[in-house]
């Protein structure tokens, strides 16, 4: 990559300030390097102005754009300007022969790894957006904001102008609650793929330094830089504290909670490498990440007075930038136990942090669960199995996991169906793999969080008649509940199972939309409380509680979306995934992260749309499928070989002889097939003469 050199910038006044341009009127505009002409002048007609500009900005080597007065390209597309830089002919074309109202810059590597921080004033309530920037440059990345290029846009904000190493695409770095409340961006970056409205199009103006000459950041510069921006966020912190259900207690404080109160999070961060700056007037310290140099800082300590630290830089995993923020007691857990809020509440508890009171019935319930070598438990009750193999049991969890659009809610279906069927004595329907095992008059309950009243009710529909029954037998009851709060669906639930134990009981509980039941999938005490609750009900209710989650998209992992997916991984005792095979209309149910045993790609039911039944069907396994290509290719191997003797029988050693000099194979390949041929019955041998006959049916 060929960078320019560094050029002084202009426009800083005596104390590295921005100096005061004149204010844009009609009929002016602001050229490269900040000055201010008439549009009057003959010689400097608006359409002659951009043609100027433009032409030394493709000089400097800017790819640049047409645009009209709603900043969009004046183009039918401008998708090869990304990759390369209009030459003489197109912008005479554009500039002089045209209406267009302004120029643009594109973006990315194609203008010399170009990128550009949009301040966009329009949406900033409080009116100091600009102020506020220049101070948190200023104060986080020291020595940049005098380097930047600087103009001022048409909304009032400002376009900072600089050059990196590895210019990613669009990205947003800072919002602030609009009229109505809604999070509206003030500041995002113009990266690959994007492009900015520059001088000297009518509203634009350089104020410090010029256009064709942005400084070239470091890769830590840059990130100094999007730090510091990202300060400027004014969305509600959500402060992430880890607390686990607590037991009952003498006072009110878990361990966690106590360490938010007493603890030292700040020895914490320095322990793990962090660099703590010195306090501020307004009690607040500035952090610094491991690895990174003496210069600029990563995080702030007690922001907005509270207590917690806000993370401004990209790249200090394990912590993401704001609005989050994080109080000690998360700090501790994620630094300390990577996560892990129950190792975390266990530790703290043994350095002095909390008190709690052992419950009554603790010693009783513990004893329970010891074990005993006289009296086994009892062997948990088999709810529903795939292929033969149990994949849901009584007080166990089971997830099934897919990308969107793949056919969950059509297996869900089906399990209602089976269920159905196991109730009546089915066995003939298709079900796409799966069986239940002995309802004996308990209940099965679905909850569908994520589809429309519309939705949920079609799926039921199917459900039924897939089942071959009209009317739903009253052990069904399922409930469309798109639209409830996470705590409004756990309060839904556990309600719901008491009901149904007093009726005949549970038998298993489908959850279409899991995710649905907290209000962050990414938050560790959330989800685990969550997961253990679960859990318990699924053992108190002696059913299986069975998960329906999204995996992480653009992925083809087989990863469960966020700390959700991880802990429901480790705590199911079936994990079966459903994921479109190379023929993209087919699906194909597995599972290999299973406390018993797998069901492989090559066993697991598959099945596809089906126009004639408008439901999805059915469709032979990876096995069946391979066994009938192999049965059809031997098939066709014998008859060739008797139709070429011309004989109704042969003995061995001659339909030997036929397949190796008729299919040229070697001896011990062709005596592997007739092998073959009698173990699937495609031959069968005469005992009184003992020679072999093709299977007449």
């Amino acid at each position: 990559m060929s960078l320019p050199t560094k050029k002084e910038p202009s426009g800083v006044g005596a104390h590295g300030g921005v100096q005061s341009n004149p204010e844009l009127r009609g009929g002016t505009v602001g050229l490269l390097h900040g000055q201010v002409k008439q549009s009057g002048d003959p010689e400097h007609t608006p359409q002659q102005s951009l043609y100027s500009a433009a032409r030394k900005l493709v000089a400097a080597g800017f790819s640049v754009l047409p645009v009209n007065d709603d900043k969009r390209p004046n183009l039918r597309t401008w998708k090869e300007y990304q990759s390369r830089i209009p030459n003489a002919e197109e912008l005479e074309s554009w500039f002089l022969n045209s209406d267009s109202f302004g120029v643009a810059v594109v973006c990315g590597r194609v203008s010399e790894h170009l990128e550009v921080i949009d301040l966009d004033a329009k949406n900033d309530t409080s009116g100091t957006l600009n102020k506020a920037a220049e101070a948190a440059i200023r104060e986080l990345a020291p020595g940049l904001w005098e380097r930047l290029v600087i103009e001022k846009s048409r909304s009032g904000g400002l376009h900072l102008y600089f050059r990196s190493p590895s210019p990613e695409g669009n990205s947003k770095l800072a919002h602030c609650p609009n009229m109505d409340g809604k999070p509206s961006v003030i500041a995002e970056t113009r990266g690959e793929g994007g492009y900015v409205v520059c001088a000297p199009t009518p509203g634009y103006v350089v104020i410090q330094g010029s256009l064709d000459s942005p400084p070239v950041l470091t890769v830590e510069e840059r990130e100094d830089l999007l730090a510091a921006v990202r300060t400027l966020d004014r969305t509600p912190e959500k402060v992430s504290h880890p607390s686990p259900v607590p037991a009952k207690r003498t006072d009110s404080k878990t361990p966690l909670d106590d360490f938010n109160e007493r603890g030292d999070a700040l020895e914490v961060l320095l322990r793990h490498g962090w660099k703590v700056g010195n306090e501020l007037p307004d009690g607040r310290r500035y952090l610094r990440r491991p690895g990174k140099t003496d210069k600029g800082w990563s995080a702030s300590w007690n922001h907005k007075g509270r207590g917690t630290m806000t993370v401004f830089s990209s790249n200090a995993e394990p912590f993401e930038t704001a609005p989050t923020s994080y109080s000690p007691a998360a700090i501790y857990t994620l630094l300390e136990c990577d996560g892990d809020f129950s190792r975390a509440a266990a530790e703290l508890r043994e350095k002095g942090y909390g008190k709690t009171e052992v419950a009554p019935d603790l010693r009783e319930r513990l004893l329970a669960r010891r074990f005993n070598h006289a009296s086994a438990p009892p062997k948990p009750a088999p709810r529903f199995k795939i292929s033969g193999k149990t994949v849901c049991t009584a007080g166990n969890l089971t997830s099934i996991s897919a990308q969107a659009k793949v056919g969950k809610s059509a297996f869900v279906g089906a399990a209602i169906s089976a269920m159905i069927c196991a109730e009546s004595g089915k066995s003939d329907r298709d079900n796409l793999g799966l069986a239940a095992v002995a309802p004996e008059g308990r209940h099965l309950l679905h909850f569908d969080t994520e589809q429309s009243p519309y939705d949920a009710d079609r799926l039921v529909r199917t459900a039924l008649r897939r089942a071959g029954v009209e009317v739903p037998p009253d052990f069904i009851a399922s409930f469309g509940l798109a639209g409830f709060s996470a705590p409004d669906l756990q309060a839904s639930l556990e309600m719901q199972m008491e009901d149904l134990a007093q009726s005949g009981g549970n038998y298993a509980v489908i959850i279409d939309g899991v995710a649905d039941l907290v209000t962050d999938v990414n938050d560790p005490a959330e989800c685990n409380e969550l997961i253990a609750r679960l859990h318990a009900l699924a053992i108190t209710y002696d059913c299986s509680i069975i998960c329906v989650v999204h995996e992480n998209p653009a992925q083809d992992s087989g990863k469960m979306r966020g700390h959700l997916g991880s802990q429901l991984e480790r705590k199911c005792e079936s994990n079966l995934r459903l994921q479109r095979t190379k023929e993209k209309e087919i699906t194909l149910v597995s599972g290999d992260k299973m406390r018993g045993a797998p069901i492989t790609e090559n066993e697991g039911p598959r099945f596809r749309w089906s126009l004639i039944e408008d439901m999805h069907v059915s469709i032979e396994t990876k096995a069946k499928t391979k066994e009938s290509e192999k049965r059809e290719r031997l098939e066709s191997l014998a008859e060739d070989a008797f139709n070429s003797s011309g004989k109704d029988s042969l003995r061995y050693t001659d339909l030997v002889g036929r397949l190796r000099d008729g299919s040229k194979f070697s001896q011990s390949t062709a005596e592997d097939y007739v092998r073959q041929m009698r173990a699937l019955k495609v031959v069968f041998k005469i005992p009184e003469t003992g020679t072999l006959i093709l299977n007449p049916i």
